[in-house]
């Protein structure tokens, strides 16, 4: 499976635990970098840990949180273009 696909499923299952569009638009730039920042804290140390199957994990993690805020700061972007 490549990346890209693997971020996609990622997401899909944030998606699945709740963390959806609703969820989402409750978060500030401030609120996804805190989440993110706290993603990268654990990878980085599962790095030094040498798990790297838990190190991968958490980048893909990290990368559909990235995605998420993207697409949270879009839909306030269009909320606030049609406002």
């Amino acid at each position: 499976m490549s990346v890209s696909r693997e971020i996609t499923y990622e997401r899909s299952r944030q998606r699945a635990k709740g963390f959806n569009a609703n969820h989402d638009a409750t978060k500030t730039p401030e609120n996804w970098c805190n989440d993110i920042e706290a993603y990268v804290v654990w990878a980085r140390q599962m790095s030094r840990m040498g798990s790297d199957k838990k190190y991968r994990k958490r980048m893909k993690q990290i990368a559909a949180l990235a995605v998420a805020a993207c697409e949270s700061f879009d839909q306030l972007e269009s909320e606030e273009c049609q406002a």
